[in-house]
């Protein structure tokens, strides 16, 4: 599979509490880019920008990169569709991605055109309605193991659960 790899950007500041900038960063990420990235947003010393990396954990090459960098890591293991399975059901044995995909086009008539990385608003409000359900999935699974996913600790920063 292409590496999913995101960086985002918490910012926050006096006048914005939270802006979220994304960059696709790939197989391209390292810690001095990751550096950058957080320094180009910071508009006065006072601003405090929580950086966020979101990786799919099937690409090995990228893993060791992942581990030098200074980052809240939301690593999903095989990949970020585990999230969106997590959404409609329970996921605890290890999978890879080939057949998570199949299993997310199964689980749901709703994912049975799914295309990665593009939701229907169909899609978009049934990850809505079912996040805290998936929350509660994905923090029954260990870090960083087949099957896990960190996404939802964003969602819980989001809300103010944390940081």
């Amino acid at each position: 599979m292409a590496p999913f790899g995101t960086l985002a950007l918490k910012l926050s500041t006096v006048w914005s509490p939270i802006r979220i900038v994304s960059h696709i960063e790939g197989t391209k990420i390292t810690p001095t880019l990751v550096e950058k990235r957080t320094k180009e947003l910071k508009i006065s010393q006072f601003d405090k920008v929580n950086t966020f990396l979101m990786y799919d954990m099937d690409v090995q090459a990228i893993n060791k990169k992942l581990q030098e960098c200074k980052a809240e890591m939301l690593l999903s293991n095989p990949c970020f569709e585990i999230w969106l399975l997590l959404h409609a059901k329970s996921q605890k044995t290890a999978i890879s991605s080939d057949v998570l995909i199949k299993e997310l086009k199964k689980c749901s008539s709703i994912w049975k055109n799914y295309a990665k990385s593009v939701f229907t608003d169909t899609q978009k409000a049934f990850l809505n309605k079912n996040t805290a359900v998936a929350v509660a999935r994905a923090k029954e699974l260990n870090d960083l193991n087949n099957p896990s996913t960190g996404i939802y600790k964003l969602i819980e920063i989001l809300k103010g659960d944390t940081l």
